[in-house]
């Protein structure tokens, strides 16, 4: 929710399979100057990135729709 609030995930109001889509904007690490944003995140990836720090898509990602 704080990333919500601070503009660092932003919805995009477009679903994907039933998924929602957002956009996670992000400090680049190697410059810190500069953001980089990803569209078209899901929500578990952003989480992934919370857990981990580093952002990745996942192509297959396992939702409670197709478990």
């Amino acid at each position: 929710m704080w990333m919500i609030f601070t503009g660092q995930v932003e919805p995009m109001n477009e679903q994907n399979d039933g998924h929602d889509l957002y956009v996670l904007c992000i400090e680049d690490q190697e410059t810190e100057s500069k953001e980089i944003c990803f569209e078209h995140a899901y929500k578990e990836e952003i989480l992934k990135y919370l857990e981990t720090g580093e952002f990745k898509y996942n192509d297959f990602l396992v939702t409670d729709k197709n478990q």
